[in-house]
């Protein structure tokens, strides 16, 4: 990897905001791509490898779901970050990459129709799916309301409060984690 490699995010890692939150800085670039040839598509927790779902039933609860890209006919939208090595290992540990999800390199189609080269997550071949949605018009976020308490209050997703405590906590928690093959 070079200095820096440009990273394409969907879901919430099309987010500034999340992105801020996981790197623990302000992201760089950011501008729109379309990746052609994926579906986007949606898990549920119980599709989740049992050890990252340990891990995001205490933050999320029984409900969670989240975004992959699959090999497809469809496009999905995204953005495309300028991120560095130190990036990337933030994204390594809170993407549960080798053990739910992987690093691929992709291309994506700039608005501009100049194709660009990119890294991008998405589920390790043959996981299973709960369904295909829409990859151009989504929200960004397909989870509700932490389930949890802090400080016998509970918090809304929303809150940057709430959400720096639970990506420290998956980071610390996934230091426990070793890859299963």
């Amino acid at each position: 990897m070079s200095d820096t490699s440009y990273f394409f995010g969907y879901g919430a890692n099309r987010s500034s905001d999340r992105l801020r939150q996981i790197l623990g800085k302000e992201p760089q670039a950011g501008f729109g791509a379309i990746a052609e040839g994926f579906d986007l598509a949606i898990q549920t927790l119980d599709q989740i490898p049992k050890r990252a779902q340990d891990i995001l039933r205490q933050a999320w609860g029984n409900e969670f779901k989240a975004y992959t890209l699959v090999p497809g006919k469809g496009m999905v939208t995204g953005v495309v970050w300028n991120l560095d090595e130190e990036d990337f290992k933030m994204l390594y540990a809170f993407e549960f990459i080798d053990l739910w999800s992987k690093f691929e390199v992709i291309k994506v189609k700039k608005f501009n129709g100049k194709l660009l080269e990119v890294i991008t997550t998405r589920v390790l071949d043959n996981a299973p799916i709960a369904e295909i949605c829409d990859g151009i018009n989504y929200p960004n976020n397909l989870n509700g309301t932490f389930v949890g308490q802090v400080k016998n209050t509970t918090i809304q997703k929303n809150e940057d409060e709430y959400k720096v405590r639970q990506i420290l906590k998956i980071k610390d928690e996934l230091k426990h984690l070793s890859p299963q093959k």
